[in-house]
């Protein structure tokens, strides 16, 4: 059979890890789902989000996380939305923007399936999360203060996971199965797009933005280089300061 007799990636029935019937994405016969309940994901919840290492690099202590002025938290590129439920079971207010339709298909159905649980007896069944189908690398000021009026205020901060982009191979930490599903529907991010999308998170958040990246992977191209860099087992982020640097843009 050759590629072009492969169905195009799509939505279709599916089942999450514990039988309960979910939208799936498929690709050459390997469906996907977002599951918001399944074993791995909560264990890493009930050990404590607050050891990890996406959480940790936002900088904002635990006690500090309702303050209205450091829990508002950007994902800008959402994916299957693992790292944007993590940061709302640790207590920030998360938004979530994916651009690709089919993706986002299966974080609306997660999201539902995950709040719809009855009886839930877990304390992340109270987590701020939403979803927002809408591509945020915007080119010029004017559609980033258009978007910036979409939100409740300004950010404390940006996050960016672009996965993989036109000029490298490299993809972040996901199961085999699920990179070889979205390898299928998202494209490349090229490297404007990756500029446009750094650009307007350095130009939105109030005092920081947070990129994962590759192991051993350079910095995002763009005009200024990270503050910092933790490295983790399988991924580094780079944080980009800017509470200082951004005001004369806003």
């Amino acid at each position: 059979m050759s590629d072009r007799d492969l169905k195009p990636p799509q939505v279709v029935e599916a089942f999450d890890e514990a039988g309960r019937p979910a939208k799936g994405l498929e690709s050459k016969g390997l469906p996907v789902v977002v599951d918001f309940l399944g074993a791995k994901l909560q264990h890493r919840v009930r050990s404590g989000v607050d050891s990890e290492l996406v959480v940790k690099v936002f900088g904002v202590k635990k006690s500090e996380r309702k303050d209205p002025e450091k829990n508002l938290i950007c994902d800008f590129t959402a994916g299957l939305g693992v790292d944007s439920f993590l940061l709302a079971n640790a207590g920030f207010k998360v938004i979530g923007f994916e651009r690709d339709p089919l993706v986002f298909a299966l974080l609306e159905d997660g999201l539902m399936r995950f709040l719809g649980v009855p009886g839930l007896q877990n304390s992340s069944a109270g987590i701020d999360l939403q979803f927002r189908n809408q591509d945020v690398a915007l080119a010029d000021d004017e559609a980033r203060t258009e978007f910036l009026s979409t939100l409740p205020h300004r950010p404390f901060a940006v996050y960016l996971d672009p996965m993989y982009e036109e000029s490298s191979v490299k993809s972040k930490s996901l199961p085999k199965k699920e990179m070889a599903v979205l390898r299928e529907v998202l494209k490349p991010s090229s490297d404007k797009e990756l500029q446009n999308l750094l650009t307007t998170a350095l130009w939105l958040a109030e005092a920081r933005v947070v990129v994962k990246r590759p192991m051993g992977a350079p910095p995002l191209e763009g005009a200024r280089q990270p503050a910092h860099r933790y490295e983790g087992k399988t991924a580094c982020f780079d944080v980009y300061t800017c509470r200082s640097g951004s005001s004369s843009a806003r």
